[in-house]
């Protein structure tokens, strides 16, 4: 018996294959969008087009974290200026209840009523203030980005304003309030001025840390 080979079938049969292999390579980067689908599509170019597509990743995820820092700080530091605020109050009420010979007991207590309410309402902004449900002004707030971080401060009145009592301790904003050793009407209403202007510059600062983090760490 014999058995002839065709050589031209073969050929065909070869360069059939070959188109076949080149049509599904083109449908499979037509479906993708990429050029480099496997290592057989360019060994090289894979090894360079992974890396890159790390480094890629790793930008966006840093963009992400960049942009999610940028509006912490936003909300920090709108919370903090209506801290500040309150506080210029309180230090214009402190100031109108010092001057006893033109006020009457009356109205300064109304003063000093308004100073609690301010009071109260400093910490529940400072309670409250949050963002994506973590608090950002009881001291527990942390901004960590690879460039840097940034712990935010407390702003909860027992943390602010610390004063000298003259007797070896400490006072702080949240004796300013009524029955407090600060209290406007009947305390001591220098130190109650002094605590609620440290306690304001206090806020400056924390505003002022926020918005250096922001300029140079997130830009």
């Amino acid at each position: 018996m014999r058995v002839s080979t065709s050589i031209p079938a073969m050929t065909q049969r070869r360069i059939l294959g070959l188109n076949e292999a080149q049509q599904a390579q083109s449908l499979q980067r037509l479906a993708t969008g990429f050029r480099i689908n496997s290592g057989k599509d360019d060994p090289a170019g894979l090894i360079a087009s992974e890396n890159l597509r790390a480094t890629l990743a790793a930008l966006d995820a840093e963009s992400r974290a960049m942009q999610r820092a940028d509006h912490v700080v936003a909300s920090a530091d709108g919370a903090l200026g209506e801290v500040s605020d309150l506080l210029v109050e309180a230090e214009a009420l402190t100031v109108a209840n010092a001057n006893t010979g033109a006020m009457s007991d009356a109205e300064r207590q109304a003063n000093q009523q308004q100073i609690d309410s301010i009071l109260q309402t400093i910490d529940r902004v400072a309670g409250t203030s949050s963002f994506n449900g973590q608090k950002l002004l009881d001291g527990s707030m942390e901004l960590s980005l690879s460039a840097g971080s940034l712990s935010i401060g407390s702003a909860r009145v027992n943390d602010l304003g610390a004063v000298d009592d003259g007797a070896g301790g400490t006072l702080d904003l949240g004796d300013v309030a009524s029955g407090g050793p600060l209290d406007t009407t009947t305390g001591n209403i220098g130190l109650a001025a002094a605590s609620i202007r440290g306690a304001a510059s206090r806020i400056a600062t924390l505003r002022g840390e926020l918005g250096a983090f922001s300029a140079n760490v997130i830009r």
